[in-house]
């Protein structure tokens, strides 16, 4: 392949001389034209093209964008030029790299074109082709983000497509326009959080070119009243990531009380036990290094331009690293409260879906894994293990079967082929009430009998359900149906312990996102703990070569 690719080369330079030699009279132009041509044949026929030490990613965009302007040149104005390379250069304040999109090469080209104006037409036709790339590029992961998250957990359905858009219109409305940069904003996420978390970025990493802070050596735990050599340290890092105010007196050795209400600010925006006292645990977030909370940003920044897109005014996030669910209405919160999220080892997925029905006195029907996990290995010690539960096994067609007619050894080599149910009680895992939404993957929103686990900060604790603080509130809200549903009646109706399902007066969009930073409307960042460990496949994907997606683009089945 590379030897054909050589002697094609070598095939076109051939004629171009000749064609020079034998017509004079073409134009620096038209020259740059067919030079443009040759290299989009090129590129059609080999499904590649390497300029300079740089590969063109826009195999299909780029031979039938230049084919409809008949070859000539599309970077003719030098406002759009600087407006593209701004762009570019720029992408770095959103956590990309401006290299993906070939700045160094773009502005090699630039500098010589500018220093010579007889630059070959060689020269202008490759500066030419790569801007056009290198918006392709740029357009691409504004919008969609550069790493595939289906790539990292294939049960995400956070695919999307362009709303329609041709890119190879985007594209040409890019050229033809005068306002470039404001074709560029308008791919990134609209939502508050993007921009926050920009803001974020540029923060820290303007304290990593101050110098950043300085590690805190290990030692006993400092609390209120405390004189250690080590407090000026403590001081200094709190003042430079905004929890301690003031800088007069960052050198005093005193655990005072200011320095004990930033303690205790800092270790709430790190999810640590709040207590203001610099132990163990607080001095080794404290020593985390500042390149590795602008890592964390920048990998949250990535899922935001997967999940920050048309998000309406009115819907349900469950913030699955904060431990929070949240309704909003009008872009507004106007509830909010703590959950209970998957086990690390039973990830509560990230995925969109909508909200149809509630369920009153719910009945359980366990899931496929947690059967096999847990339940076949219990009935298999204690036969009576079902029975204590008030779990009822049923088959397809709703007839009941009794345990002692099956033969548990022979599962979970074979398929399972009952259902196994329990009905409502205080053993019920749901609770009182369940939240309906369609998935793939067995999810919903629902109470607990386990409201303790509510008071602990670790709160991954679910088989990948979500366990909802105070659900009834969220119920009222969702009925939206006055008195007729109000937290009072919701809480009579319970007592009766029927079984009641309750639709919605229309299906409310609910977004499950996996978010390790946070960023609020005061700009305070939250630095959230990595459960599922997911940060590091995402920054290896951002150090990685550009491509594009191999699969199809499709919306999202469920939305």
């Amino acid at each position: 392949m590379r030897k054909r690719q050589r002697m094609l080369t070598l095939a076109f330079f051939v004629c171009l001389l000749l064609f020079s030699l034998t017509a004079p009279w073409t134009t620096a132009s038209e020259i740059t034209a067919e030079i443009i041509r040759a290299r989009m044949n090129h590129l059609s026929d080999a499904g590649s093209l390497t300029i300079g030490q740089t590969t063109v990613a826009a195999v299909k965009t780029l031979p039938k964008f230049y084919e409809g302007r008949r070859y000539q040149p599309a970077w003719a104005r030098p406002y759009t030029i600087a407006q593209l390379m701004a762009a570019i250069r720029n992408a770095h304040a959103d956590g990309l790299n401006p290299e993906d999109y070939h700045y160094a090469i773009l502005r090699a080209y630039q500098e010589q074109i500018k220093t010579d104006e007889t630059s070959s037409p060689g020269t202008k036709a490759d500066f030419d082709i790569l801007l056009s790339d290198g918006f392709v590029r740029l357009a691409y992961h504004q919008y969609f983000g550069k790493v595939d998250p289906e790539t990292l957990n294939p049960y995400l359905n956070l695919v999307r497509i362009l709303d329609g858009r041709d890119p190879m219109q985007i594209l040409l409305q890019a050229v033809a326009s005068n306002r470039l940069d404001s074709i560029i904003d308008g791919l990134k996420p609209v939502h508050p959080l993007f921009r926050r978390l920009k803001t974020a970025l540029a923060g820290y990493r303007a304290i990593k070119n101050s110098g950043g802070w300085q590690k805190i050596p290990r030692g006993e735990r400092l609390m209120e009243g405390m004189r250690d050599e080590r407090i000026p340290l403590i001081r200094r890092r709190l003042h430079m990531t905004g929890d301690l105010n003031g800088g007069d007196n960052l050198s005093e050795a005193l655990f005072d009380a200011d320095l004990e209400r930033a303690v205790r600010h800092f270790q709430t925006r790190h999810y640590l036990e709040p207590d203001g006292i610099a132990d163990r645990n607080t001095l080794i977030v404290l020593n985390e290094p500042v390149q590795a909370r602008i890592d964390q940003i920048r990998a949250n920044m990535e899922r935001a331009r997967w999940v920050l897109h048309g998000i309406p005014l009115e819907y349900v996030l469950v913030d699955i690293a904060g431990y929070r669910v949240h309704y909003f209405e009008n872009g507004r919160t106007v509830w909010s409260g703590l959950a209970q999220v998957g086990k690390p080892y039973r990830q509560t997925p990230a995925f969109k879906s909508k909200i149809t029905s509630l369920v009153l006195n719910p009945t359980w029907t366990v899931p496929p894994g947690i059967f096999k996990n847990d339940i076949l290995p219990q009935v298999k010690k204690d036969s009576g293990y079902l029975g204590d539960l008030d779990i009822k096994i049923y088959t397809t067609k709703n007839r009941s079967v009794d345990p002692d007619s099956i033969d548990w050894k022979q599962y979970p080599a074979r398929r399972f082929p009952y259902i196994l149910r329990q009905g409502p009680g205080p053993t019920n895992p749901i609770g009182d009430i369940k939240f309906n939404l369609p998935n793939p993957f067995y999810i919903y929103l629902h109470d607990t009998p386990e409201q303790e686990e509510f008071d602990t900060s670790w709160r991954a604790l679910s088989a990948g359900c979500i366990r909802v603080e105070r659900p009834l509130e969220l119920a009222a809200l969702l009925l939206n149906d006055g008195d007729r549903w109000s937290i009072s009646r919701l809480a009579a109706q319970l007592q009766n312990k029927r079984t009641m399902h309750l639709p919605l007066p229309a299906p409310k969009p609910v977004l499950l996102i996996y978010m390790t930073v946070w960023v609020d409307q005061e700009q305070r960042v939250y630095f959230r703990e990595d459960v599922y460990e997911r940060d590091a496949k995402i920054l290896k994907g951002l150090a990685g070569e550009f491509k594009f997606r191999q699969r199809p683009l499709t919306l999202n089945p469920i939305l």
